[in-house]
């Protein structure tokens, strides 16, 4: 949060903002820092209707949603942050994706931060997404005006490529405006494939082989989902291969470097300013809008709640037979198994040199000074009974990472035994794991 006026919030005031994915993962939290941090800035979102709700009700919605809690407190509760919204942002309902939206004059940035982010989509998805509805947009929005473009891509638009790769425009030759309108012919060409009498015939046997008992309707409409769904797979497989053979990891990378270069295009052709943000993968926040606030079930947030429930024991995230610096050796004198200095990462590795692996709320370091062992052996070391998923206060005897419960006698030894190795890391010889765990059976974990 901006505590004082700067000068973000000086440039801004009375200025007026033009926001797109506002229902979305990144595009909430922009609007939400904007009503938060800049009291003179009014905005104006675009938001598609759907069928049983408008535009204005999905924008009301957002505030039942917990990024929006803090900025809920300041202004005093619900009906004060709906009043907010109400006179701060204009709700305007339309579809990018398919046609020039009516936006209005008067707008100083436009921040574009919608997008199909589903790495392989139908490539005709992409494309009418990514590069046709973004250019859709910035056409429509610089019709009466002359704003500051943001445009909201990907670190990952560079594709597949080694060493360094500076920021600025993409580096390629690719003829954009012919590879979206293959994408889209590629769609009719699909379709028209799957409504030839054999493939017809083929969606209908398969059909009536599951759902014959339930009459010709219900095998009828089973036909038609399966042949929409083979259209969708063919067309995934389609702009994976053109994406790769291009020299890009997948469709949503691929479409987005393609967007990039019709932005850049439309925005020298109308002189106008242009800002691109390349955001990498976005997982929870540190502060704000809450620590920890994150939306999605995506990337490493089913490893992340998966460990805070006790659900995952550990998650290897090298190949197991990659060799770590130092000798971590839970049976010889010499080896140190400490709490973590770095909250939240495993981290292995000598006195010299340190491998970190983010783990949880509290994780454990093994340095040595011997020949280094291979990641198999200290995952197996680390995972050993006694050692998993020790206390996130190592003064207290309940873990604080989803566990509700009072601990059990085996948790209270568990706590106990890390208490004790961590008591002992400091001494001139501290004694092995084995020795420390022996009451609690621990096995030995010699590396």
């Amino acid at each position: 949060m901006v505590e004082k006026r700067g000068s973000i919030v000086d440039a801004l005031a009375g200025k007026r903002i033009f926001l797109t994915g506002v229902t979305g993962f990144l595009g909430q939290v922009i609007l939400e820092r904007i009503l938060l941090d800049l009291p003179d800035t009014q905005v104006t979102v675009l938001v598609r209707g759907q069928q049983s709700s408008t535009a204005v009700d999905r924008v009301h919605y957002l505030t039942r949603k917990p990024a929006f809690d803090h900025l809920k407190e300041r202004v005093g509760g619900d009906d004060a942050l709906l009043a907010l919204l109400d006179e701060k942002v204009d709700v305007i309902e339309g579809d990018f994706s398919r046609s020039e939206p009516e936006i209005p004059a008067g707008m100083d940035v436009v921040i574009h931060s919608a997008a199909a982010v589903s790495f392989d989509p139908p490539i005709d998805e992409g494309f009418q997404t990514n590069l046709l509805g973004a250019r859709n947009l910035y056409r429509a929005a610089t019709a009466h005006n002359t704003p500051h473009l943001v445009h909201v891509s990907t670190a990952y638009v560079a594709g597949v490529q080694k060493g360094v790769i500076p920021e600025g425009p993409l580096d390629h030759k690719i003829d954009y405006e012919l590879e979206a309108k293959m994408a889209l012919q590629a769609h009719a060409e699909v379709e028209a494939q799957t409504r030839k009498p054999e493939m017809l015939e083929h969606f209908m046997a398969k059909a009536a082989k599951e759902h014959s008992r339930a009459g010709p309707s219900t095998v009828s409409t089973d036909a038609e989902e399966r042949r929409k769904s083979w259209v969708d797979k063919r067309l995934i497989e389609y702009g994976r291969m053109r994406a790769r053979t291009l020299g890009w990891p997948d469709v949503y990378t691929f479409t987005k470097a393609m967007g990039e270069r019709a932005v850049e295009d439309l925005a020298h052709e109308r002189g106008l300013s242009l800002s691109i943000v390349r955001p990498s993968i976005i997982e929870s926040a540190l502060a704000e809008p809450t620590p920890g606030w994150i939306r999605g079930f995506r990337m490493a947030e089913p490893v992340i709640i998966s460990y805070a429930r006790g659900l995952l024991r550990d998650f290897p995230g090298l190949p197991l037979k990659t060799d770590l610096p130092g000798r971590p050796n839970c049976g010889r004198p010499g080896v140190r198994v400490v709490t973590a200095a770095e909250p939240g990462r495993l981290s292995f590795g000598s006195l010299r040199e340190r491998v970190s692996v983010p783990l949880g709320a509290r994780g454990l370091s093994i340095f040595g000074l011997r020949k280094a062992i291979s990641y198999r052996d200290a995952v197996e070391c680390a995972a050993a009974p006694g050692l998993e998923r020790p206390a996130a206060n190592a003064d207290t005897d309940a873990g604080t990472l989803g566990h509700g419960d009072a601990p059990s006698a085996s948790r209270r030894a568990i706590f106990s035994l890390h208490r004790r190795i961590v008591s002992a890391a400091d001494s001139p010889s501290p004694p092995a794991v084995a020795q420390l765990a022996s009451s609690s059976a621990t096995r030995s974990c010699r590396a």
